[in-house]
């Protein structure tokens, strides 16, 4: 995914264009699909089986989930089908964003829960410091542009906002097993290594945790790493290579970098503001 301010700086550019009045909706929606990514991180602090907690979060990361979770949302003010659109045209952004982001062999799942194939067009690394630059400055001049009001009532009927959450609950712990088959993120080979001897495997954004020898942490899986290319510890990589003998032998290594991490951390904190200040 691009980093926050990145998705928050577009979303604005577009309620600035379309002088969309409840354009806190719309930023929601931009955020809305990385929920996952916010969950994941809460539950690896606290302990929970990183692959289980994969699987069941991961799907908040699609457009139908997203649809629902955005329904949810919109069910809590008066006006839910206009609140809807603003909320899932901040989805459709968030998307159309990141599929042009490096995602190595993965992506997004699209066409989840009827396919389970990742997609991704991997035009641009988004750790470049160039996109949170430019998304900052878009969002600076989106916020000083930016002149419609807020107009937001709570709806009398607001509890019929759990329905779409529990339907989404349903969906995710009923395909779960698709999920595992479909090998998305390597889960497969994460959980069943045995079955992928002398086979080709793809990782995405492992963290080095040992030099001597080379391993890598992956959703709590541990793997030796044999490659030639030098590498630090807590480095954060993307590999491709075959497996073998319990070990993963490269053929090819990105590495990352943190500046994702940082600006999404400050993109949140920009996102708190706007959201409760006052209009």
């Amino acid at each position: 995914m691009p980093d926050w301010i990145v998705h928050l700086g577009v979303a604005l550019l577009f309620a600035v264009i379309f002088r969309i009045k409840n354009w806190k909706l719309l930023l929601t929606g931009a955020l809305l699909p990385d929920l996952s990514r916010i969950l994941l991180i809460l539950s690896n602090f606290l302990g929970f089986e990183e692959i289980k907690s994969f699987l069941i979060l991961d799907p908040i990361h699609t457009p139908f989930v997203s649809l629902l979770l955005s329904l949810s949302i919109a069910l809590l003010f008066n006006q839910v089908f206009k609140n809807l659109f603003f909320i899932y045209l901040g989805v459709i952004i968030h998307f159309a964003l990141d599929v042009l982001q490096f995602a190595g062999a993965f992506g997004n799942m699209f066409f989840y829960p009827f396919y389970f194939k990742e997609f991704s067009l991997n035009l641009f690394y988004a750790g470049r410091i160039i996109f949170p630059v430019i998304g900052l400055v878009i969002l600076l001049i989106s916020l000083y542009y930016l002149k419609e009001k807020n107009h937001l009532k709570i709806n009398e009927k607001f509890y019929f906002s759990a329905i779409p959450v529990i339907l989404a609950i349903v969906l995710v712990f009923s395909t779960q097993d698709e999920l595992l088959n479909a090998n998305i993120h390597s889960v497969n080979f994460l959980s069943y290594p045995e079955n992928y001897e002398n086979r080709e495997i793809d990782i995405y954004h492992s963290r080095i945790i040992s030099l001597n020898p080379v391993k890598l942490n992956e959703m709590g899986k541990i793997f030796v790493l044999e490659t030639k290319e030098d590498i630090k510890l807590n480095s954060l990589v993307t590999i491709k290579g075959i497996y073998r003998d319990k070990k993963i032998f490269v053929s090819d290594i990105f590495f990352h970098n943190y500046n994702k991490h940082i600006f999404s951390l400050l993109g949140l904190l920009i996102y708190a503001f706007l959201i409760f200040k006052k209009d």
